[in-house]
């Protein structure tokens, strides 16, 4: 029987980031899932740890070569999952125990199903808490602990190949066409985003893609760009302060 949940995970390379995903995924209480890796021809180690991983709770499947980048590879795992609900998990991310457990009593076939997260490096981690409310202006619902049902995919279509914001772009054209009634939340933090990854170190040139993205959408240009810059100012301020605290 096909699993329930494909957790579509891509790394390039990420070996020590994507042994955390993984050992995540491994903790699980129920394992009715299957965990696909997209590798973009990694040249770390990652290649052999793939080839070496056996008994695996969940089912297992990977592939490395080269790739358009991460819409690219989001896009190739979804079309080789098998489970009727997507999740996407980047390496380093990583999910609690109960998670799969969670979600498989909530989700449904024709809405997305999220919960919140914890945004790591912190001993008291900040939530991203899942908020569609708030897509019409950015972001804000945490994209690896979104489940997706793949007839959902398969009805407003995959991710677009753009260089940034193309979780945002996605999600904006869901929101676009079912609005807050398209999403169930798990009022729980239920994983830790890693800092670091792609959108946190580009994020001035994402939120630029936002803008654009808001503009094809129907956002009046100033407006739009107006929330550009509170973003961008947003973000830095907690980089200067999360570098402070480093300290």
């Amino acid at each position: 029987m096909n699993p329930t949940f494909s957790i579509v995970t891509a790394v390039k390379n990420g070996l020590p980031e994507l042994i955390r995903t993984f050992n995540s995924l491994q903790s699980q209480t129920n394992h009715d899932f299957e965990w696909v890796v997209i590798d973009a021809a990694s040249n770390d180690g990652t290649l052999e740890w793939l080839s070496g991983l056996t008994n695996i709770n969940g089912g297992y499947k990977w592939v490395s070569e080269n790739d358009k980048g991460i819409a690219d590879a989001w896009n190739k795992g979804i079309r080789m999952s098998e489970g009727s609900q997507i999740l996407i998990l980047n390496a380093g991310d990583t999910y609690d125990p109960i998670l799969v457990e969670t979600f498989l009593t909530k989700v449904s076939d024709n809405k997305i199903t999220c919960c919140h997260a914890r945004i790591g490096g912190s001993d008291k981690p900040p939530i991203f808490y899942a908020q569609p409310n708030l897509l019409w202006r950015g972001m804000h619902v945490p994209h690896n602990w979104c489940s997706v049902p793949l007839s959902i995919y398969k009805s407003i279509g995959l991710y677009k190949n753009i260089n940034h914001s193309m979780d945002f772009e996605w999600f904006a054209r869901y929101y676009k066409f079912y609005g807050v009634y398209g999403f169930d939340i798990i009022n729980q933090a239920l994983g830790e985003y890693a800092l670091g990854g792609h959108s946190d170190i580009n994020y001035v040139e994402g939120f630029k893609f936002n803008e654009h993205i808001l503009i094809a959408n129907g956002m009046n240009p100033i407006k739009a760009k107006l929330l550009r810059s509170i973003y961008t100012l947003k973000h830095l301020l907690r980089y200067r302060i999360r570098k402070i605290l480093s300290l």
